[in-house]
């Protein structure tokens, strides 16, 4: 009698054991899955905001294998510099310090110094905001963005004077004194790519990019790039095992502009229990109890569908 007392209290003290282990199991996977889908619900409803020309940029693109990378654009908040038209009539080459020359208020012509610089404090008029917001930032580098809207050329490029002068301003009339000029912007590093100017414009916006890393044993990462940063990405959580994001009604191909007015879009997020589970634990989950615990799905509309373009890559 003793001998089925004891071996009951033990098998109840595994059942709970057992309990628990499944419990922190829960907890862990549901965690990081409303980590990852509150950062990506967030900026799908806020996709557009602000942004400053929804003519050319996507305010959300969808890619990558099996449609896990997403990437969000919106304007910045607080004073808006103006997008600017890139002067000139022949390439910015890739590889190069080409240098960057803009339009002022009244377009690309060459204009006096003192027509470009009304303040005569040497930063053009039309890039007295943009000098202003690069100052404020750490280090006064600022990552903007330039496009070649004809040949689909994008990156986003440190605003600053380079080899690390961050204390001289980076805006300034080129090349000044009594000639006939141009606004200038400074940068550090080469062109990734060809730009043909005549058909490149620059803008203050931001971009929030999301893509998984790592691989299906371990799990992948998964990591948000702010602003082309790809030197520097943020790890949000770990352990994800596959990311799918759909457009419903979806675009009419690959590369092809839709609006999202009337569009929703859908996040499925499927994490891995955690790195130091005993895998006897789930030896008894049914493939329906995983799914319901390690996967989250929900589905997001942008609140700025008027300003708001999707493409799926």
């Amino acid at each position: 009698m003793g001998a089925i007392v004891v071996v009951l209290g033990l098998q109840g003290y595994m059942q709970v054991r057992r309990l628990i282990a499944e419990e922190h199991i829960t907890n862990d996977v549901q965690q990081r899955l409303r980590v990852a889908m509150i950062n990506m619900g967030q900026d799908i409803q806020q996709a557009g905001e602000l942004l400053p020309d929804t003519e050319n940029l996507n305010a959300i693109e969808i890619g990558g294998p099996n449609n896990t990378t997403l990437v969000v654009r919106k304007g910045i908040p607080g004073a808006i510099p103006p997008m600017l038209k890139v002067c000139g009539s022949g390439t910015l080459r890739a590889g190069t310090y080409d240098m960057l020359l803009v339009e002022h208020e009244t377009g690309c012509t060459n204009k006096q110094p003192s027509e470009i610089d009304r303040n005569n404090n040497t930063i053009p008029d039309i890039l007295e905001t943009w000098e202003v917001i690069r100052q404020g930032k750490p280090d006064r580098r600022w990552r903007i963005y330039i496009l070649d809207k004809v040949n689909n050329r994008e990156q986003f490029f440190v605003y600053t004077r380079k080899d690390n002068q961050t204390d001289l301003i980076a805006a300034t009339v080129h090349p000044g004194g009594n000639n006939p000029s141009l606004p200038r912007i400074w940068f550090e590093r080469q062109w990734q790519n060809d730009y043909a100017q005549n058909s490149s414009w620059v803008y203050a916006i931001e971009e929030r990019r999301y893509r998984l890393r790592g691989n299906s044993t371990e799990g992948y990462n998964l990591e948000l790039i702010l602003n082309g940063d790809y030197n520097n990405p943020l790890t949000l959580v770990e352990r994800i095992k596959s990311i799918n994001i759909t457009a419903t009604p979806q675009a009419n191909g690959t590369n092809v502009r839709a609006p999202c007015d009337k569009t929703s879009f859908t996040v499925t997020i499927e994490a891995l229990p955690p790195k130091n589970v005993y895998p006897q634990v789930l030896l008894g989950w049914s493939d329906t109890k995983r799914r319901e615990k390690f996967t989250l799905q929900q589905t997001f509309v942008p609140r700025n569908y008027d300003r708001c373009w999707f493409v799926m890559r």
